[in-house]
């Protein structure tokens, strides 16, 4: 039975390289740094659970993985990306509240 499976894991694995799947997921992480943008990435602390705090800034951390799925899209002769799960990020201004509370 295992002899089955292993034979099926094989022939998928080899399938997958050689380009017959159409689509990959992939985790992902925001870099340090980076400018804050609510479309591709979410505020681990929102503006509305902290009064006065501004959402935009740079990315101090990711705390949570996004995960995005590319797709060859042979009529327009290029990749097609969707965000399933944007990444969950801290900004540097965290630090900032930290020190002046």
């Amino acid at each position: 039975m295992l002899a089955t499976v292993e034979k099926q894991w094989t022939k998928l694995k080899a399938a997958m390289k050689e380009g017959i799947t159409t689509s990959d997921m992939e985790v992902f992480v925001i870099d340090f740094g980076k400018r804050y943008d609510e479309s591709m990435m979410e505020d681990s602390y929102p503006q509305d659970a902290q009064p006065g705090r501004s959402s935009r800034g740079r990315v101090l951390c990711t705390i949570g993985m996004g995960l995005r799925k590319t797709e060859v899209n042979p009529t327009k002769g290029g990749k097609v990306v969707d965000l399933l799960l944007k990444p969950t990020v801290a900004l540097e201004n965290i630090l900032l509240e930290e020190m002046h509370t």
